[in-house]
């Protein structure tokens, strides 16, 4: 279940999102950058929120559109 990130101006860069993942599952696509989690800005100590059964509200951004997408990995 890892995911790569590449630290960008704005975020980190995600990549290696599995088909079927947690991660597609609740919406992150490969090139998504990770703008917020649960309104922090992230970096790499945020991604550590990232953990199963924890409520989430990620912000991102997707082909220069922002997108705000809430759940949980499972």
């Amino acid at each position: 279940m890892a995911v790569r990130v590449l630290p960008t101006r704005d975020g980190l860069k995600l990549f290696g999102i599995q088909p079927g993942s947690p991660y597609e599952k609740l919406g992150i696509q490969n090139g998504d950058v990770l703008r917020t989690v649960n309104g922090a800005k992230v970096d790499f100590s945020t991604v550590r929120l990232i953990q199963p059964g924890v409520a989430l509200t990620v912000e991102l951004e997707r082909s220069g559109q922002t997108y705000t997408l809430q759940g949980q990995l499972d």
